[in-house]
């Protein structure tokens, strides 16, 4: 649907360029009733131009809060398997499990994983 939408947008201005052309030769031509009426006619393509830019946007928005309402509360989950990934790996990389939970500040020599790093 959104490629027929835009498809139609680009028809209409093409066909709204051509009744500009129709509307300037009847004017040159002293039918000055027919380039009303194809002026007229210009501004309703641009009017669907608009009207089917403003509904394309109403659109996107309704899908979005539908997306939004459709998500369980809390955290994305990519989000959360980020953040464990990131303490597993903080977890790993630390010399021992005393170490890692004081954040570095108290170290466990004789359970330490990686004794043979630390001197």
């Amino acid at each position: 649907m959104n490629h027929l939408t835009r498809a139609l947008a680009v028809l209409y201005a093409l066909a709204s360029a051509g009744l500009l052309r129709c509307a300037l030769i009847s004017e040159q031509n002293g039918a000055t009733g027919y380039g009303l009426f194809f002026v007229g006619c210009t501004v309703l393509f641009g009017l669907a131009v608009a009207h089917h830019a403003w509904h394309r946007r109403q659109l996107h928005a309704a899908n979005a809060r539908l997306e939004r309402a459709a998500r369980p509360p809390g955290p994305h989950p990519a989000a959360l398997a980020d953040r464990f990934a990131l303490a597993w790996h903080e977890l790993e990389t630390t010399c021992c499990l005393t170490g890692w939970s004081s954040h570095g500040e108290q170290h466990d020599p004789n359970h330490c994983t990686l004794k043979d790093h630390h001197t």
